[in-house]
């Protein structure tokens, strides 16, 4: 998404795009749960896109909730984290986390290192920190999309596109992408033209085999390649030996 953190401008234009995306989610009954900044992604135009739908869920409404722990520790709603029944206000907590993000240029609560025991505590018993010089509509926004309460936050997100925070935005254009935002950091200088083809790109990666080094990492999952299994046939083999060994000599001494 670029460098943090970003001018006002660009700030309320890239969240204005991301809440677009995520209200029509919505209203198909699908929550993305995995809202975080590197699923934001921006086209050749600087336009903000929501990507990988890998553990989106389909039906999803304040009646019918859901309950599966799913997403990233440091972008989870609390009702996700504690297994509660959630909907859709749980996206918008995880938009207020990236939102902090691009005002302030770190996570709210984060830090290199930290363990997941306390990121928790601190993520749902503390308030992030805001700057005394944050922007007063930046600020309430914030809080309002990072409240603990599922309940009290579906109620404050509703209507957010009257929050003053968006003011500035002409949700028509917005939604058509007719404006073309303005120049920052965040646009490539030289957009990306070259196109690959599946087929080529498949093609390429047949030439380009895991290292065996590489492919010792996958040694306990269920799938593995055929040259992996070859590799492991011997000691798949002194195992069996092994335990069939074992098994005679305890039989033996059961006879006696």
């Amino acid at each position: 998404m670029g460098k943090a953190p970003f001018d006002k401008e660009t700030l309320t234009r890239l969240t204005a795009e991301i809440l677009c995306g995520l209200q029509h989610l919505h209203s198909l009954k699908i929550i993305h749960r995995d809202l975080k900044p590197a699923n934001i992604l921006l086209d050749n135009a600087g336009h903000a896109k929501i990507a990988d739908f890998g553990l989106s869920v389909m039906g999803v409404t304040e009646e019918h909730r859901v309950m599966d722990y799913a997403g990233t520790v440091t972008y989870m709603a609390p009702e996700v984290f504690n297994r509660s029944p959630y909907y859709a206000p749980a996206d918008y907590y995880s938009l207020g986390m990236i939102v902090y993000q691009m005002a302030v240029g770190n996570h709210p609560f984060y830090t290199k290192g930290m363990k997941r025991k306390d990121l928790s505590e601190m993520m749902y018993t503390m308030s992030p920190y805001f700057p005394k010089d944050m922007d007063l509509d930046t600020n309430e926004l914030i809080h309002r999309l990072l409240w603990q309460d599922q309940e009290e936050r579906g109620y404050l997100v509703r209507n957010l596109r009257k929050h003053p925070f968006f003011k500035e935005i002409d949700w028509a254009e917005l939604e058509r992408s007719s404006q073309q935002p303005r120049e920052s950091a965040l646009i490539l200088e030289e957009p990306l033209e070259e196109v690959i083809e599946v087929d080529e790109f498949l093609s390429k990666a047949k030439e380009m085999p895991i290292d065996q080094a590489y492919q010792d990492f996958f040694k306990d999952f269920s799938y593995m390649s055929y040259r992996m299994k070859a590799s492991t046939a011997s000691t798949q083999v002194a195992y069996l030996l092994h335990n069939f060994q074992r098994t005679i000599i305890q039989w033996m001494f059961k006879k006696s």
